[in-house]
């Protein structure tokens, strides 16, 4: 999983699936509300990785602690 978050082609696709985004959903959005940066996790989700409960609901607190960093880069200018 960790070989195709940095693959080129999956950052591509990460990035045509953003571009439709902000001109179909994102066209009903106020600008600061709209996707402008994502980010490919290099792991899987899921309740064995704590960022999931067993119902797979996300886990707040945890996704927080491993990747408070890079979310708070995704919203910086």
């Amino acid at each position: 999983m960790r070989e195709l978050a940095g693959h080129p082609e999956a950052w591509a696709a990460g990035e045509q699936v953003v571009a439709v985004a902000n001109t179909r959903a994102n066209a009903h959005l106020k600008r600061i509300e709209q996707v402008k940066k994502f980010c490919l996790p290099g792991e899987e989700w899921g309740p064995e990785s704590d960022e999931l409960t067993p119902s797979w609901k996300l886990c707040r607190r945890e996704i927080h602690l491993k990747y408070g960093q890079i979310l708070d880069g995704l919203y910086t200018l």
